[in-house]
């Protein structure tokens, strides 16, 4: 079994999207923070991920 998955984001990992969001904005200013439902409005505002051809040929070393 892999270490990790790489799928599409499902409104299942709402919460865990949200804990990690906000462990990065307290980072940077603490205290700060968003709600489950204002961080999906957001994604849900930018439509669906755009696949280029650079996306496709990027790669990580």
């Amino acid at each position: 079994m892999p270490l990790f998955e790489i799928r599409p984001f499902q409104r299942a990992d709402r919460d865990q999207l949200a804990d990690l969001v906000n462990a990065h904005a307290s980072a940077v200013v603490p205290g700060m923070g968003t709600s489950v439902a204002s961080l999906l409005a957001s994604l849900e505002a930018l439509g669906p991920p755009q696949v280029t051809a650079w996306k496709c040929a990027a790669r990580s070393v």
